[in-house]
């Protein structure tokens, strides 16, 4: 099985752009049209010309490709052993599967067709506004294993006051992948059945899911943001050009600059695990003669803890927590953050503030990585009516609603010193 995407679109071409401003006909592309001096009111009255802008638009093309290949084995029997409340039914299964992926960038976004100012002499990719995106691929082979059994504690035939019937669930489930490792996973669920009209029922589970391929997998890929850069703002206030007010507000004398954040999956990453717990109760009609339909309601709590969960710290933690760390006299501030070597005007902008004095920003190493525990927990309901054999055939009727309740996801290690060094007072 595969799955493959084409996705096309108009961009400018940096080279051809700067081709058509040099053009010595009228066709040559006008920037300092958008306006009319003489009528505000009117539109372009100098617009470029047609040929210059079909000129300079180049279409720009990505593809991407996802396969799967699997083969599995499964065998299960509902009676395959049997025991005080009745049969014990089995299934088990294996399974071998093959995935890949493969995302192909337009040549003039992944490096093979580059753009170099002839007056600056930057050198980067041929479209205009965008970053340089590397192609990308990868693949993985997976091989797992899992085993269930439906296990009866109570029947009805026990007599048993207040409980007509007590199934439980024992499952577990292995799999190993050649890119991390094995993972092993079990589960155990129960259900009560006091009433014919009610179930209560219950699970407790451990699961995880694999890092994708592109977090594994995918090549550098750049992406421009702006971003203040607060150490500059601390020296602004320390050497008197801005107020401690003014830094809070706006760091008016510093405006954000463009920072290049530098991100790229890791064959490192581990899986996201988590421990999953969950009650509920089922209510149905059975009080109700039959030719009334079929009325059912459920309501479930739920609650999911992960670990490991893979994300980014975020090129603005980064920049902040570079900020901490250089307040805090760390020499070389966060090795994330890549500056430039602190020319003439940097160090005189540093001097006399007690801090060492730092370059622009380069860019910000921000990689897919296993982060903190997160947590989320939450209801859902359900209303279900089934009304069959009418003269007018058969109806169902679903209502169903979900409310959470609670999602919070712990700070990372990058991110507790930022809240501690906000804690002491060190900063804003």
């Amino acid at each position: 099985m595969s799955a493959e995407t084409e996705d096309k679109e108009n961009r400018v071409s940096n080279t051809r752009f700067l081709e058509a401003l040099s053009w010595s006909t009228p066709d040559a592309y006008n920037p300092f049209n958008g306006g009319c001096a003489g009528d505000l009111d009117a539109a372009d009255c100098t617009p470029s010309s047609q040929a210059a802008i079909e000129y300079i638009t180049v279409q720009s093309t990505r593809r991407s490709r996802t396969s799967l290949a699997s083969w599995d084995l499964k065998i299960s029997r509902l009676d395959l052993l049997t025991n005080w409340a009745g049969d014990v039914g089995a299934a088990i299964g294996v399974e071998v599967r093959r995935e890949t992926f493969f995302d192909d960038r337009d040549p003039r976004q992944d490096g093979t067709v580059m753009f170099t100012d002839r007056i600056s002499g930057l050198t980067t990719n041929d479209l205009m506004g965008n970053n340089p995106s590397l192609d990308a691929r990868g693949s993985r082979m997976v091989q797992s294993g899992y085993v269930e059994l439906q296990v009866p504690l109570v029947s009805r035939e026990m007599a048993i006051l207040f409980v007509q019937k007590v199934d439980m669930q024992l499952a577990a489930r292995h799999e190993h992948f050649d890119t991390f490792g094995s993972v092993t996973k079990p589960k155990i669920a129960l259900s009560w059945r006091p009433f014919d009209f009610m179930l209560v029922r219950s699970a407790w589970s451990e699961g995880f899911r694999a890092p994708n391929l592109q977090q594994q997998f995918e090549s550098s890929l750049q992406r421009s943001n702006n971003r203040t850069d607060y150490i500059f703002c601390e020296a602004d206030v320390r050497a008197g050009r801005i107020t401690r007010a003014q830094f809070t507000t706006s760091c008016s004398t510093r405006p954000a600059q463009p920072v290049i954040s530098n991100r790229q999956g890791s064959e490192d990453l581990q899986p996201e695990e988590s421990t999953n717990l969950t009650y509920g109760v089922v209510l149905e009609s059975t009080f109700l003669p039959e030719e009334y339909g079929r009325i059912s309601f459920t309501a479930d709590w739920w609650r999911v803890e992960q670990d490991n969960v893979v994300g980014i710290i975020g090129d603005d933690n980064a920049i902040l927590l570079d900020y901490v760390l250089r307040l805090q006299g760390v020499a070389g501030g966060n090795p994330l953050v890549i500056r430039n070597t602190p020319d003439a005007q940097d160090v005189l902008d540093f001097q006399g503030t007690g801090l060492t004095a730092v370059g622009d920003i380069v860019s910000v190493t921000d990689n897919y990585r296993n982060l903190d525990k997160r947590a989320v927990q939450g209801w859902d309901f359900g209303f279900y009516y089934d009304l069959e054999n009418t003269p007018f055939g058969d109806f169902a009727f679903r209502a169903n609603a979900a409310l959470l309740d609670k999602f919070f996801q712990d700070p990372s290690a990058e991110g507790r010193q930022i809240l501690a060094a906000g804690a002491a007072g060190l900063i804003g």
